[in-house]
């Protein structure tokens, strides 16, 4: 990973805005430093109209953000301070997350905006998930609260939600729901435990209210690929576990199903693409053998880590995303692939195209690897 990108996660997590997980630092959220305020309070605080109609806007009644783009720079020519602008100097004010579409705004953020003005409601389904520390499908998600006052019950569909971006959903408050509160910057904010939100999200998923592009992969259908990307993000975003999940699913979800989604989810897979790619590889491997995820191969004096690999076999896989087009990547991709060739390994790099588009190309260098691996057994 570049080093510029590694220490500003550092400094993410020393602020206490990476939630825990059991993967790396990039395969968890950064929650935003930038936070929404009300109109009252952000009058109240100092700022004048001309500001907040310069600098800042809603994200629901009453609430505003600071524009998404603003630096510090552009806040220099005001005679006052513009408030909570001082969270702009953060690393990655903004967090990281996904394109929230139509939503205009990151997840967190409308989940905390939307709690200014909904006071005790619970954020639940994506919206807790992303506070919990998931990076992905959150994003293009609307809020959901659960709230035992009486509100309007618009769609959860994510498509015709996001025709009200501005709106969260509710849902009726559970009595024996015990909320957490993961969020530092907004400590009295309720979320439902992370076991209850991975329930919720895999419902939507199931039903088919949210979703997101995936590729087909045979002996699964759309919505049993996606859940799976799901599982493996979890496994790696946060602390949770298998049996936890299938817990929480109880009255949700289908128990069978989701043992069988959590039986070919992977502990180790960093990204929706590594998971897709090891579900397109799994049939390939001879009976009783297995492809493992973030394999690290010593190689002298350094060492790389495959995606996927099959050890027995050494065959291995790196999924390639856009970073790898860099000049300087190219030619370390190169000698890794060099050095592992010289060490005995069959590797083969994936990117998008790869995988998608020239499939039929991917599977047939794979199966020729796997052959030539299995010769020299």
């Amino acid at each position: 990973m570049d080093t510029t990108w590694s220490t500003r996660l550092e400094l993410a997590a020393r602020d206490g805005r990476i939630p825990p997980g059991n993967g790396p630092l990039y395969t968890r959220r950064v929650l935003p430093a930038v936070t929404p305020a009300t109109r009252t309070s952000l009058l109240a605080c100092g700022a004048t109209r001309t500001m907040l109609d310069r600098h800042f806007i809603t994200l629901t009644r009453g609430v505003l953000m600071l524009r998404p783009g603003l630096t510090p720079a552009d806040l220099a020519a005001d005679t006052r301070p513009v408030p909570g602008a001082s969270a702009l100097r953060q690393v990655l004010p903004h967090g990281r997350g996904d394109d929230p579409a139509a939503f205009r705004f990151d997840g967190v953020s409308r989940a905390r905006g939307h709690s200014l003005i909904h006071p005790g409601a619970v954020v639940s389904h994506w919206q807790a998930l992303g506070l919990h520390g998931v990076p992905h499908w959150s994003d293009s998600a609307p809020v959901v609260l659960l709230s035992s006052a009486s509100k309007v019950r618009n769609r959860a569909q994510s498509v015709a939600a996001g025709r009200n971006p501005t709106r969260p959903v509710f849902r009726v408050l559970p009595e024996d729901l015990d909320p957490v509160f993961p969020d530092p910057l907004f400590p009295s904010l309720p979320v439902v435990p992370g076991p209850t939100a991975a329930a919720q999200c895999l419902a939507t998923l199931v039903k088919r209210t949210h979703g997101w592009w995936t590729p087909h992969i045979p002996g699964f259908r759309p919505e049993e690929v996606r859940a799976v990307q799901l599982l493996d993000s979890l496994w790696q975003a946060t602390v949770l576990t298998g049996p936890e999940v299938v817990d929480a699913c109880r009255g949700t979800v289908d128990r069978r199903l989701v043992e069988r989604l959590v039986a070919v989810s992977d502990q180790g897979a960093q990204s929706p693409a590594e998971t897709a790619l090891r579900l397109v590889v799994a049939p390939l491997l001879p009976a009783g053998l297995t492809w493992t995820s973030q394999v690290r191969v010593c190689l002298g004096d350094r060492s790389t880590v495959l995606d996927l690999a099959c050890e027995e076999l050494r065959v291995g896989l790196y999924y390639d995303g856009a970073h790898h087009t860099a000049d300087g990547q190219r030619l370390t991709d190169i000698e890794q692939y060099q050095d592992l060739r010289d060490d005995g390994w069959e590797v083969l790099r994936v990117d998008a195209g790869l995988l998608h588009r020239r499939r039929a190309k991917l599977l047939r260098q794979l199966g020729r690897a796997l052959e030539r691996a299995q010769g020299r057994r």
